[in-house]
């Protein structure tokens, strides 16, 4: 074989080397040969181990080389092959030994750098060299290894040489350092005669490790004064301790240090100074220096990466991941993970999707934990929980962080159940949670009313010893909040050894959440009065509770109090919060005083004051600020849209509403804010667009029970019972659970249908959930739904069951008697009321007043005026001012009702209106018109029920220039348009008056016309004897698909009667029950019983009088009698008189028409027999028997 040269060696094959060095050739390999045949061995098989080591043994190497080959093979990993030759080398000096150990502590086995140093020792003639302590102390540094540092330390103290090697005294430094033993290390490095860049570099790096990066810079201070110089590592060093301190001025100073020392192009002093900006907040400087680098690595782009995620700069930080791939950089796991947080701050799914597949083809799910674990959380966060479960189930190993990743994302998304159910997988899987997991739970507790699960996880705590950690006191003190376990969390707070400023500020908004602001305030009092340093959110708290309670004199107390220790001006969410309590009292001159001096108004300030006006009635000013926040450049949020579409619906600025409604849909907030679709609903419910309010309703995404609830409070509230009960079974279709508010709404449109058995079925739920006597104003509803529907007996019933009856539960039963036409049980009601203890309020006296004008009860009347006077409440509600005048005028007091009527402080419409109502009841017309003039003349607009009883005496005294005045002004005011009732007193004013052209003609443009309006018209005609026009309006009213009343069927029927129209009266009579379930009164027989008569049809006429579901009245057997004398039919005349003497046996006009019918038909004997009678009756009681043959 040809003897290899310095340059083959490495390409021969093991075999091939082997042979060569067994035969000693020449020249034998380089270290590095011996270092590749080494590895090659141990790639083909150990086998080949023994061969080798016999041929270096016969190389002999001299100890220099053979301590270099141990080194470079520990190196590369080949312990035992470096162990087996060091021991075969002939002579061992202190650099074999040194080169030995300190390969060891570099290769990270510092275990077997001490058992080297223990057997250099044991050979005795070997003394350590100083940079073999050195490696030792690193050894030591590295495995925490204290005594043997301590041990190494007194050695090397005994030995002299800590004075005259300051590389020995920085590793000790850095040994005491990272052994936990600050202390110690200092006093080394105190009591060091020389320190060079390195020592000082080494006490900085242990101060930056146990956090506290001031000192660190001090350090560097002391070190600059001294007169030694910083080297690139000890600047780095000072910029990570700027890093930690946010320090941007002293990281400059650095910055310009280093470029000084012509640092600026290394890639690390680059990436630490990008580092040290973005942790500074200055990303603006992060990107210079980044864009300078010469070269940008994987760590450049990494730093930049993590930096925008840190500041919420999502979107840049993935503009960044996209160019860093450009660029041709591949990502390392850091960056991954820090691209994936970055798609979970923005819900970036699909980048994640895209990073997804990266890692797959990387293949780095299954080898990194941190990648894995990041992408679970990335799933989870963005709300993709079947994704984030199925990279989960991928993880080959899924430890507490994998785990937690996934449950964090499902609370943050309300899926509190399966969190909980996650968890306990996880414990099931063997894997105990850590800290961040246990919060997690606690917050899912919350979330879903857990509380069994929840005392679970506290004693999980306890037994864990975390009760102290101040986030974890915080989660279980907010978990029991949430619960209203409030005696709980108070025994966790009062069992707490340590009571910071933040775990009171959760004991306060516990309190505050749960209802009992009153000790959310003892506790601020506590805290005043212990000395406890209180910050913004303790003033935040107290100023929500100070709201909730009404407590505008303690907020602003409380309010001063922060304004003189600065929070004020320094904290904008406090400001927000005092403009908010403020606004919440009803101080909104405060409110606006205190927003104009803060130095910042934000969305969440702007939308506290609109809400503030908006809650308080003063919409216009509401809506005014919202115009004036957008034009300052303040963006609404969808609180703000809440609100201002609140103030919309409360002054029915319907055009408002819908700019608004554009702005919002434009912003996405329809699909993404369930509360914004139910405001827009409520708004245009509230300004009588039902129908756009059930169009934006069918255009949401999801309904929630308070969507279905505003939609079916709207249409119950605008008197659409029957839209709102459909509305409510369809509700319970989908599934949508009922709260209280829903059935109220659901009463309110049984009332105005009164539809008292779909009110029971209610009544039936309200029972199956408890709520009647949970909640007063669902008993208050239910009592009045019952009035309402005249269900008087069941009213009693559920008002007697109520536990508590307040002034609005029995006003509503007071008002239902009122209502229903028994005023006596409403004055029995009301004394009771008294005796129960429950005062009388406004609302009360108005239905009391009523029930008096029904009953004429004049004297009650001026009882409860007196009481009224004691409590001056007619000069303080306007309602109850207008009940007097309207009881005094029904009463026909009309000098007291004057007197009341001058004596209210505002004369407004509904007390002006109350007084010509009552004139025109008592038929003095002229009185009513001129009251009514007096009213305009005082400058009060009139409403549609002034117009309506202004309308009615004009009528009534044929006043038509009156009339027509009044027409005009209805008109001009937009009345005829909006308010059929007015429309309908026109018509019936100009039929009064005669004029039937112009009551067509009002009629005819009347925009909506009911059964009263087609009625009032039909009525004018029929006045008028037009009996054929009478019946052509009568079949245009039922094409219009208006439904005929019992009053509409009287006067065709009347119509039909002076027509003769026999067939068509018996139709219309039939019709009445068949096609309208109108059941026909003896009114209705009696037109068509008249037209059979007169028309000869007299058999026919008996016949439908024997079929009426009642007892005929004389007036219908006077009919056939008048029928009989003038058709001449004497025995149906007889059976007729008999019929009549069955009712009142001294019918005399009966007597008196059977004796004409005698007469007629030549029976005159018997006729005058019968005239001359004032009763005459044979011994068996009925009439002679006549012959008629």
């Amino acid at each position: 074989m040809k003897s290899p040269t310095c340059s083959t060696w490495q390409t021969l094959t093991l075999d091939q080397a082997l042979l060569a060095l067994e035969k000693a050739v020449q020249p034998h390999p380089s270290l590095d040969d011996f270092v590749h045949i080494f590895r090659k061995c141990r790639k083909e098989g150990q086998s080949f181990g023994p061969r080798l080591h016999a041929c270096v043994r016969r190389c002999r190497l001299e100890a220099e080389k053979g301590s270099q080959l141990v080194e470079k093979l520990i190196d590369c990993g080949s312990i035992d092959d470096a162990q087996e030759i060091f021991d075969g080398l002939g002579h061992r000096n202190e650099w074999s030994w040194n080169n030995l150990i300190k390969a060891y502590v570099k290769c990270g086995k510092p275990e077997l750098a001490f058992v080297a140093y223990e057997k250099m020792q044991e050979e005795g003639s070997v003394h350590p060299l100083e940079r073999t302590y050195t490696a030792l102390l690193k050894a030591c540094a590295k495995s925490k290894n204290l005594d043997e540092g301590s041990k190494l330390h007194a050695e090397i103290d005994r030995r002299g040489l800590l004075n005259t090697n300051v590389f020995l005294g920085s590793a000790l430094v850095d040994m005491y350092s990272k052994c936990g033993m600050l202390s110690r290390a200092q006093e080394v490095f105190n009591g060091m005669s020389i320190r060079n860049v390195v020592s000082w570099t080494t006490l900085m790096a242990m101060y930056i490790d146990y956090g506290d990066s001031e000192k660190a810079l001090t350090c560097l201070g002391h070190m600059q004064s001294q007169g030694v110089s910083p080297n690139s590592v000890t600047l780095m060093c000072g910029l990570k301790a700027c890093s930690n301190l946010q320090s941007l001025e002293k990281g400059q100073e650095l910055h310009a240090e280093l470029e000084r020392q012509g640092w600026q192009k290394d890639r690390v002093v680059g990436n630490t100074l990008v580092d040290m900006y973005l942790k500074c907040g200055s990303l603006v400087l992060a990107k210079q220096v980044f864009e300078r680098l010469p070269e940008r690595d994987v760590v450049s782009w990494t730093a930049m990466i993590a930096g925008y995620v840190e500041h919420d700069h999502g979107e840049k930080a993935l503009q960044c991941f996209e160019q860093m791939h450009l660029e041709g950089v591949s990502p390392n796991s850091v960056t991954l993970v820090c691209s994936l947080k970055a798609c979970s701050s923005i819900g970036a799914i699909d980048k994640g999707k895209e990073i997804h597949t990266e890692i797959e083809r990387q293949q780095v799910l299954y080898s990194d934990r941190v990648v894995g674990n990041a992408l679970v959380g990335m799933y989870a966060k963005c709300g993709f929980v079947y994704n984030s479960q199925q990279v989960l189930d991928q993880l080959p190993c899924r430890d507490v962080v994998s785990w937690t990743a996934f449950i964090s994302g499902l609370v943050e998304h309300g899926h509190g159940e399966e969190a909980l159910k996650y968890y306990e997988q996880m414990q099931l899987e063997g894997e105990s949670p850590n800290v961040v997991t246990l919060i997690c739970v606690l917050n899912a507790c919350g979330i879903v009313g857990a509380a069994k699960e929840g005392r679970e996880i506290h004693c999980e705590i306890e037994r864990q010893g975390l009760m102290e950690d101040e986030v974890v006191s915080k989660s279980l003190l907010d978990m029991y909040g949430k619960l209203g376990l409030l005696v709980a969390a108070i025994e966790v707070f009062h069992n707490l050894k340590l009571q910071s400023s933040v775990l009171w500020n959760t004991m306060m908004g516990t309190y505050v959440d749960n209802g009992h602001e009153e000790d959310a305030l003892h506790c601020y009092d506590t805290l005043q009065v212990d000395g406890v340093l209180v910050d913004a959110m303790t003033f935040g708290y107290c100023l929500k509770a100070c709201s909730n309670l009404g407590a505008v004199d303690k907020g602003q107390e409380i309010h001063c109090e922060a304004e003189r220790r600065g929070f004020l001006h320094a904290d904008v969410v406090l400001g927000n919060a005092v403009v908010d309590m403020y606004a919440k009292c009803g101080f909104l001159n405060l409110a606006q005083q205190v927003f104009d001096h803060i130095p910042m108004q934000n969305v969440v300030t702007w939308t506290a004051l609109i809400s503030g006006y908006a809650e308080h009635g003063q919409g216009e000013e509401a809506l005014r600020c919202f115009d004036l926040m957008q034009l300052k450049g303040v963006t609404p949020n969808a609180t703000t849209f809440v609100c201002s579409l609140k103030a919309c619906g409360s002054i029915q600025a319907e055009d408002k509403g819908r700019e608004i409604h554009v702005e919002a849909e434009r912003q996405g907030l329809l699909e993404q804010n369930v509360i914004v679709g139910n405001a827009l609903i409520d708004m245009y419910a509230k300004c009588g667009f039902l129908i756009t309010a059930q169009e934006v309703f069918d255009k949401l995404p999801a309904h929630d029970a308070v969507t279905w609830t505003t939609l079916i409070m709207g249409y119950a509230e605008h008197g659409l019972g029957e839209d709102a009960l459909k509305c409510f079974k369809q509700m319970q279709l989908d599934g949508i659970s009922s709260d209280a508010v829903t059935l109220i709404g659901g009463l309110k449109a049984c009332s105005n249908l009164k539809a008292a058995d779909e009110g029971q079925d209610l009544h039936n739920m309200i029972n199956e959930q408890g709520l009647l006597n949970e909640d007063l104003v669902v008993g208050s509803t239910l009592v009045d739904m019952y009035a309402k529907c005249g269900s008087l007996s069941l009213a009693h019933e559920v008002f007697s069951n109520l536990l508590l009856r307040d002034q609005v539960t029995w006003n509503v039963f007071i008002g239902g008697y009122a209502e229903n036409g028994n005023p006596e049980a409403a004055f029995r009601c009301f004394k009771q009321m008294r005796i129960e203890g429950v005062l009388p309020n406004a609302d009360t006296f108005v239905h009391s007043l009523k029930a008096c004008a029904i009953l004429s009860a004049l004297c009650e009347g001026k009882n409860l005026h007196v009481e009224i006077e004691s409590q001056r409440l007619a000069e303080r509600n306007i309602y109850v001012g207008s009940s007097l005048i309207d009881m005094y005028a029904k009463c026909g007091s009309f000098a007291l009702a004057k007197l009341v009527l001058e004596k209210l402080p505002v004369q407004n419409v509904v007390s002006w209106t109350a007084l010509i109502a009552g004139y025109e009841e008592h038929g003095l017309s002229e009185e009513a018109l001129k009251c009514f003039d007096a009213m305009q003349c005082k400058g009060a607009f009139s409403n549609s029920v002034t117009y309506v009883s202004a309308l009615k005496a004009c009528g009534s005294i044929g006043a038509i220039d009156k009339g027509k005045d009044i027409h005009a002004e209805a008109e001009r005011q937009g009345f005829l348009k909006g308010d059929v009732a007015v429309g309908n007193a026109l018509v019936d004013m100009y039929v009064k008056c005669g004029s039937l052209v112009r009551a067509q003609q009002v009629f005819d443009t009347l925009s909506g016309r009911d059964v009263v309006s087609w009625t009032t018209l039909l009525t004018g005609y029929a006045q008028q004897g037009e009996s054929v026009q009478v019946l052509d309006v009568f079949d245009r009213m039922i094409d219009d698909g208006v439904m005929p009343n019992s009053v509409t069927f009287a006067i065709v029927l009347s119509a039909c009667n002076r027509a003769g129209l026999v067939d068509e009266s018996y139709m219309l009579l039939e019709a009445m029950s068949t096609e309208y379930g109108i059941l026909p009164t003896i009114e209705h027989f009696t037109w068509v019983i008249d037209v059979y008569c007169r028309s000869g049809k007299l058999e026919k006429a008996m016949g439908i009088i024997h079929k009426m579901p009642f007892c005929p009245n004389p007036l219908i057997w006077h009919t056939v009698l008048i029928a009989c004398e003038k058709w001449g039919t004497v025995n149906l005349g007889k059976e007729a008189f008999e019929y009549a003497m069955l009712l009142d046996e001294k019918d005399a006009e009966a007597f008196v028409l059977m004796s004409h019918i005698y007469a007629s038909c030549g029976y005159q004997e018997q006729g005058n027999k019968v005239g001359t009678m004032v009763l005459s009756e044979t011994d068996d009681g009925g009439l002679d028997t006549i012959h008629t043959e």
